[in-house]
């Protein structure tokens, strides 16, 4: 991997971070808009199947709110389908300007209809219109006749409501690591892990947002 990047782009203090992980996120991805990062929000989302496989793809972050992070998707495609049958998910986002990672891990579920209304308001009539004509996922029979649909629906007059397939996933991390690179491989990491009394994050398969909240954050530095 090269460590190309300015590691001086983005000020951190390592001596006394927040002790919000959060805090500390939004700070850096505020850093990384001022410096112009290309695609700071975007994130390698990383889901397990049924049979145990894991798979990995980059979606767009769409908010960082107090305790979650916001993203768009279809409960129907196969991370819909993934997080349904497992809750745990990962997430990674990679500066390659700044040689920054941040590396994340919690729970991901369904957010409040409100709020995937309120995401799909945010989106371009052409990406809702897709969303409105894709079975994301499926098989493409033909590609054309897809374009065709998209173009009919996008072109009209109708309001495109959200389906209701399509909603804002929220990840609520149980953990964070923040990563700084450097060319002589001194690398700085910062870990953030949640802790709940009498919850074994091992053995719980989901939990509701609100005792997330009630967690206390340890930190840790960790060897390059």
């Amino acid at each position: 991997m090269s460590l190309a990047g300015n590691s001086n782009l983005i000020k951190t203090n390592w001596k006394s971070p927040p002790a919000d992980p959060m805090v500390l996120m939004q700070d850096w991805v505020k850093q990384a808009h001022s410096a112009k990062i290309t695609e700071p929000l975007g994130m390698t989302l990383t889901t397990v199947n049924p049979a145990g496989w894991a798979w990995s793809r980059v979606v767009l972050v769409k908010e960082l709110n107090q305790a979650s992070i916001i993203f768009g998707s279809s409960s129907s495609s196969d991370k819909g389908q993934d997080i349904e049958h497992n809750a745990k998910v990962a997430g990674n986002l990679w500066w390659r300007e700044s040689v920054q990672q941040i590396h994340f891990r919690g729970y991901a579920t369904i957010a409040p209809p409100f709020k995937s209304d309120l995401l799909w308001q945010t989106r371009s009539r052409s990406a809702q219109a897709i969303a409105v004509c894709s079975q994301q996922s499926q098989p493409l029979i033909s590609e054309l006749d897809f374009k065709t649909k998209v173009a009919a629906w996008e072109s009209s007059e109708q309001i495109l409501s959200r389906p209701l397939s399509w909603n804002a996933y929220q990840i609520t991390p149980i953990e964070y690591e923040f990563w700084q690179g450097d060319a002589s491989r001194l690398h700085k990491r910062l870990r953030y892990s949640l802790q709940i009394p009498n919850i074994d994050f091992a053995q719980a398969s989901n939990l509701a947002e609100l005792v997330i909240k009630s967690g206390i954050w340890t930190q840790q530095r960790l060897q390059p």
